[in-house]
């Protein structure tokens, strides 16, 4: 952490020509009673003065946290130190940078961008650098990757064998791999006439497809109907995979072209959820794909609670994504 700390102090005195910008680096002593432990274990904490402003820095120990989550350890930080936060990164990708930016979150990125909008300093070490847009995966997309990751045996399959893993036409798992070949989330090997699609190995992929994270629940429908269909889901699948114990209303998940289907059949009554027996999600990829018992699969379920605020439901989630190795 020393050099680390030289390297960031020398970096902002020669980005600026300012000696001294940045000093202090006096270790913070956490109390537990004080920092969450989930939001204690992702930073070292360090007293510092930037500009004779005192702040807290943050070094992000891995870019395995979400940045929406970045904006909550902020505030959380911010409250129990009242003292402003400067998260510094070893690296960044755009779209951590530019979500940071858009809520003028402090941050520096070691040999790189330096965003301090607490002491109006806002400097890029690479010019040219421009922090791109994000584009949403489709449902198709997210479901080739969730199925990679759960089950790993996609790698090397031509576009014919894709289109029979998913039940689906030739074209369609064409337009799939398409695009993502344009979103560089697969590589594409050709021999004679086929093309093999090549995943990277399972940390890669997750890291690359973390950008791109996006729940699969468009709607809950709380109601005493069970309409027999739909895998378990929410609280009710946790329960399967952790210690957690589900006390609350029975949750499935259904495709939604599926519910469709049953809605034109069935006249279903919702309920308020405090009285509701059953929970019913409505995704907007196919948990069945996917599952291979009457359980959705673990990607999908972090995915669909990953904004879940309670710690303990955060932990069993972490250890789900450590069970299955992709953490």
């Amino acid at each position: 952490m020393y050099m680390e700390q030289e390297d960031l102090k020398n970096y902002l005195n020669e980005l600026t020509g300012i000696s001294n910008l940045m000093k202090g680096f006096e270790s913070v002593k956490v109390g537990k009673e004080k920092l969450p432990r989930l939001v204690h274990n992702h930073y070292d904490l360090k007293y510092v003065d930037v500009m004779n402003k005192k702040f807290v820095l943050a070094e992000v120990k891995g870019m395995d946290i979400e940045a929406r989550k970045l904006t909550t350890h902020e505030e959380i930080i911010h409250k129990v130190f009242k003292r402003p936060v400067i998260f510094f990164f070893k690296s960044l990708g755009s779209y951590h940078a530019k979500y940071l930016t858009g809520h003028r979150i402090n941050f520096v990125v070691a040999r790189g961008a330096v965003f301090l909008p607490d002491v109006l300093l806002v400097m890029n070490h690479n010019k040219e650098e421009s922090i791109q847009e994000v584009v949403r995966l489709t449902p198709w997309a997210m479901l080739f990757l969730i199925y990679q990751l759960n089950y790993r045996t996609l790698q090397n399959k031509t576009i014919s064998d894709l289109a029979i893993v998913f039940k689906t036409t030739k074209m369609q798992a064409s337009r799939v791999v398409e695009e993502l070949k344009t979103t560089k989330l697969v590589d594409i090997i050709q021999k004679g006439t086929y093309k093999y699609v090549q995943f990277a190995e399972q940390k890669e992929l997750w890291a690359k497809l973390r950008p791109y994270f996006q729940s699969p629940v468009i709607k809950k429908i709380y109601t005493d109907d069970n309409v027999g269909a739909g895998k378990l889901a929410g609280f009710t699948a946790l329960d399967r995979f952790s210690m957690l114990h589900d006390s609350g209303v029975k949750t499935k998940a259904i495709y939604k072209k599926k519910f469709a289907e049953i809605e034109r059949n069935k006249d279903i009554k919702t309920v308020p959820k405090e009285f509701a027996r059953y929970c019913f999600e409505i995704w907007s990829w196919d948990p069945k794909a996917l599952a291979k018992e009457d359980v959705i699969d673990p990607i999908s379920l972090y995915l669909s609670m990953k904004d879940q605020s309670d710690e303990r439901t955060q932990i069993a989630l972490d250890t789900l994504l450590r069970e299955i190795e992709i953490k």
